[in-house]
């Protein structure tokens, strides 16, 4: 059974079934591992967002991420998401445009946020 990783825009529960014990709760952009039919279930309806494998921690000084800056970088990831959306949904040339642009934007903001 493959899995996925998905983060809930504004928080949510994983059902005991899914969770494989008790029901899992699950804050706001928190990544958490889930099977992919369940995952892309929650993707489709939009209360979740695909995300990335949290990275391990570094030993030593500055291991741990700040949570402003990682909640950011979560809001920029499904932010991005959407962006690419509108702009393949997008018929008006001026939108599209205008979309592309806020989307090249939040990249560019997403990758400075991770060299940080």
């Amino acid at each position: 059974m493959s899995k996925i990783w998905i983060a809930f825009k504004h928080g949510g529960i994983i059902p005991a079934t899914i969770a494989g014990g008790k029901e899992k709760r699950v804050g706001p952009h928190e990544p958490v591992e889930v099977p992919e039919a369940y995952g892309q279930h929650l993707i489709d309806d939009r209360f979740a967002y695909k995300a990335e494998k949290p990275a391990t921690p570094k030993s030593g000084k500055g291991a741990k991420q700040d949570p402003a800056k990682a909640a950011r970088a979560a809001e920029l990831a499904a932010s991005i998401v959407d962006l690419k959306k509108a702009v393949e949904s997008a018929s008006d040339l001026e939108a599209k445009t205008t979309l592309a642009a806020e989307l090249a934007a939040a990249e560019d903001e997403l990758k400075a946020l991770e060299a940080a």
